[in-house]
Formats: structure tokens, C-alpha cells, sequence
């Protein structure tokens, strides 16, 4: 499962009221700012801890930020490839 999917199940999977459901909803409504974003933009955006963001970064599965920084950004690329391809496709 990658990056975008794992979001996307913490934010279907969490209650509203869940700090990282709104972690998980302010990176997946951001996605083109995440390539120079740091882990105290998230933590801002979120209205959150820097420490909180960590710990959900943590609990996905990366070592550290720039690790899951670089796994969005990949991610997020081939998403987005994907979709011009699909987006032509119909026109």
C-alpha cells in the first residue's frame, strides 16, 4: 500500500474528532505544497504538534519525515501522471 492510500485509510478509518484524521485530511488537501513543506508546516496547517504529525508519520511506517516527505512526493507524481493520462484519454 503506499503513502496516498494509507492516508486515505487513516482519514476514512478515524473518527472526526481524531488529531490524525486531521493530519491525514489537511496533507491529502495540500498534496502539490508537500514537496518543500517541513513537519512544522503540517503540524501548523493541522492545527497540531509538530510531535503528533511525527507520531503519525512514525506509525505509517517511515523513519522520519523527510523519508515520508519524499514517499508522498512520488506518490503524489505518479497520481497526478495518471490522472493527465486518463483526463486525455476522455477528452
Amino acid at each position: 500500500m503506499n503513502v496516498l492510500q494509507n492516508l486515505v485509510e487513516l482519514y476514512n478509518h478515524l473518527p472526526q474528532d481524531n488529531t490524525y484524521r486531521g493530519i491525514a485530511g489537511t496533507i491529502l488537501q495540500h498534496l502539490p505544497e508537500m514537496k518543500e513543506i517541513s513537519v512544522y508546516d503540517v503540524a501548523e496547517m493541522a492545527d497540531a504538534s509538530r510531535t503528533t504529525v511525527w507520531r503519525m508519520v512514525q506509525m505509517m511506517g517511515y523513519e522520519n519525515f523527510t523519508d515520508f516527505r519524499y514517499a508522498l512526493q512520488q506518490a503524489a507524481s505518479k497520481y497526478s501522471y495518471y490522472n493527465r493520462k486518463i483526463g486525455r484519454a476522455h477528452v
